[in-house]
């Protein structure tokens, strides 16, 4: 016994595969017209006189590949031997249907446009009693543009007069339509204010630039236009050297357009000048950072105003405790203190300690510069190669240095000019170390330190030299002098 393959298209009813094959023998049995089977069932009458009744076919409605079973009954079965029963397939296939959702358009008026309305058309119209009751579109657009009105895939629900959901029976396609939103037209326009151009303050690596001088944009717009005006100025209005770019943004409230223009806003460093002592005596300025230090030590012997002992030929007030480096190893002291500079204890550095509005102390520096202050050998040692470790390779100079010095690649051209030993009374350590006297204020006290160079230490020592000892000095340029 046999059921045949079935295949259709849903119709939205329940069918059954009514198809069946009978052999005996090796021959095929028609079925047997004359008989009157139960309802439902197809009878067929073997050579032997028997009869073959086969029923309950497979009924089904929607989609589906399944199995074409029945129900076989044989008059005196146990005539028979070798029954065998081959069960075929019944296939029902989706409809096609084709969801075109809306096309709709607008001029631009801020809101967002959108058209939840779609036509269905199946090819060969949808199954009787079937409709398409859902379809999920959330196709939207706001800004001009044209875009595609777009549904879920898998949002579209299709329901049977009953209610019930045959969604699953239609094999759906989509044609999305376009919302398009026109530009609305204006006739707005924005200039930037003009370019600034500042000057940083000797010291600082920012400055604040307050939007008053930054200025304000021209806007030409109709009366009674609505509009809105925005930039990006840094909230803190601090710049760094350099250009920054300020984008002005012109929004059009009606529109919904926008126009720019873009002001630059320049910061420079200023050159570092040279700085001058009562005896005339040069030292070039060298930017290290955003600070300008003196890139040689010292010589002076006495304090006073720029060229002020040079040009009277007296010094009215000499510097104490200085020193010239002279030894045994080294007696040439003119040669001395043309590469190192001379030496000073710190009674000479910090001459009155006197503390200034930045709260710098100038002591014996030229005038317009100050001792520095520990932070600023930290920041300086920082830019000579150091990292967590402060390291002194580009604050030495290559030349001198018992072990070939440095890169110098700061320009602060340290060189190993020792110190005077007060304790010993001698000179020590002339091509192996270097120390800078440095001020700070504790408490409203003024205190000495110092900081240390050596050849054979990548890092920068703070020490606590003794007052007494003579070492070299170096000036930072003060912000506004």
């Amino acid at each position: 016994m046999k059921s045949n393959d079935c295949e259709w298209m849903y119709d939205g009813t329940y069918r059954t595969c009514e198809d069946y094959t009978v052999t005996y023998g090796g021959d095929t049995i028609p079925e047997c017209a004359a008989c009157t089977p139960p309802p439902g069932a197809h009878q067929y009458v073997l050579p032997t006189g028997d009869t073959v009744t086969v029923s309950d076919p497979v009924s089904v409605r929607d989609v589906t590949d399944t199995v074409n079973g029945f129900e076989v009954v044989i008059q005196n079965p146990e005539h028979y031997s070798g029954i065998d029963t081959v069960y075929g397939n019944v296939k029902v296939n989706p409809i096609p249907l084709v969801i075109t959702t809306d096309s709709n358009g607008k001029e631009y008026d801020g809101t967002p446009l959108t058209d939840h309305g779609w036509l269905d058309t199946p090819p060969a119209g949808l199954a009787p009693g079937d409709t398409v009751v859902f379809v999920d579109i959330y196709g939207t657009i706001t800004e001009p543009g044209d875009s595609l009105n777009r549904a879920y895939p898998t949002a579209v629900v299709v329901n049977q007069t009953t209610g019930e959901d045959v969604t699953a029976n239609y094999n759906i396609e989509y044609i999305f339509g376009h919302l398009v939103v026109t530009p609305c037209v204006s006739s707005l326009s924005i200039i930037c204010p003009p370019d600034v151009r500042d000057t940083l303050a000797f010291g600082d690596c920012v400055m604040n630039i307050y939007p008053a001088k930054i200025g304000t944009p021209t806007i030409n717009a109709p009366t009674d236009w609505p509009f809105t005006v925005s930039n990006d100025i840094p909230v803190d209005n601090l710049y760094s050297e350099g250009e920054t770019i300020i984008t002005w943004t012109l929004t059009d409230d009606r529109c919904g357009n926008t126009y720019t223009c873009q002001q630059k806003v320049i910061v420079v460093f200023p050159q570092c000048p040279d700085a001058i002592d009562c005896e005339g005596n040069v030292y070039h300025g060298v930017r290290i950072g955003c600070d300008c230090w003196t890139q040689t030590n010292l010589l002076s012997n006495c304090y006073g105003d720029p060229n002020e002992c040079a040009e009277s030929g007296e010094c009215e007030d000499p510097i104490p405790c200085v020193y010239e480096y002279e030894s045994q190893s080294f007696p040439n002291v003119e040669e001395n203190v043309d590469i190192y500079g001379r030496l000073y204890c710190a009674e000479a550095a910090l001459k009155d300690s006197v503390i200034n509005e930045h709260g710098h102390i100038r002591g014996i520096c030229p005038e317009g510069w100050y001792l520095p202050t520990p932070e600023k050998y930290e920041e300086l040692y920082l830019h000579g190669g150091g990292t967590n470790i402060l390291n002194a390779n580009g604050l030495r100079s290559p030349l001198y240095w018992i072990d070939g010095g440095g890169d110098d690649a700061t320009g602060f051209r340290a060189l190993p000019a020792g110190f005077y030993n007060g304790a010993a009374q001698r000179y020590e350590r002339m091509l192996l170390d270097t120390y800078f006297w440095a001020t700070e204020v504790v408490e409203g006290e003024v205190r000495s330190t110092s900081y240390k160079i050596s050849y054979d230490c990548s890092e920068i020592q703070r020490t606590e030299i003794h007052s007494g000892y003579g070492i070299s000095v170096r000036c930072v340029k003060e912000k506004d002098q």
